[in-house]
């Protein structure tokens, strides 16, 4: 009786951890595919938008997959039209990548704004760091530059993707786990059949 309720317990770990392993898949894919809220040409000097909800966003320039971006020639700057007042640039820690088999996406900045408008100017200057610049001047450039676009999502906090990870983790922990334990429950516990 017992060995049948430790291998109960030890199997509804399985479906526990594909329950755990499913949403977080749906929330990593949701956290990366958003929508943009703005999306233009990166040669377009100026453009307004609007901020429906207020939090945080961020700057993506989205292009060729393996090809020089130019990164090292634009700087975006960020303006609240009602103020006139310049909105803080942060760039990320880590640079976060999207690719697809052609398309690839980076995120150059990120922000915290209140519900308004706004206008975003490309300037002359760079976005990119010293090594990054660097590594820029050594590539060809062998792509159209009307082949990148700048775009600006609703973003996530950073922690929420490493929370997200851990819980994928977790939940196949949970599936092999379960399954491994219940099977060998009986050699493992010394329980009689």
């Amino acid at each position: 009786m017992i060995t049948i309720l430790v291998k109960i317990l030890f199997f509804s770990c399985i479906p526990l951890g594909i329950i755990l392993l499913v949403f977080a898949i749906k929330k990593l894919r949701k956290k990366f595919n958003q929508h943009s809220v703005l999306e233009f040409p990166y040669q377009y000097t100026s453009h307004h938008f609007h901020i429906k909800e207020a939090g945080i966003y961020a700057i993506w320039l989205k292009g060729p997959l393996l090809k020089k971006t130019p990164v090292t020639k634009f700087e975006p700057r960020i303006i609240n039209t009602a103020t006139k007042m310049n909105v803080t640039l942060n760039t990320p820690l880590f640079r976060t990548q999207l690719n697809s088999y052609k398309q690839g996406q980076i995120k150059l900045f990120y922000f915290t704004v209140k519900e308004g408008d706004y206008e975003i100017r490309i300037l002359e200057g760079s976005s990119s760091s010293k090594i990054e610049g660097f590594i820029s001047q050594v590539l060809p450039n062998s792509t159209p530059e009307n082949s990148f676009f700048i775009q600006l999502k609703k973003s996530q906090p950073f922690y929420i993707t490493i929370l997200l990870i851990l819980l994928i983790i977790i939940s196949a922990g949970l599936i092999f786990g379960g399954l491994v334990l219940g099977l060998l429950s009986t050699l493992l516990f010394g329980l009689q059949q």
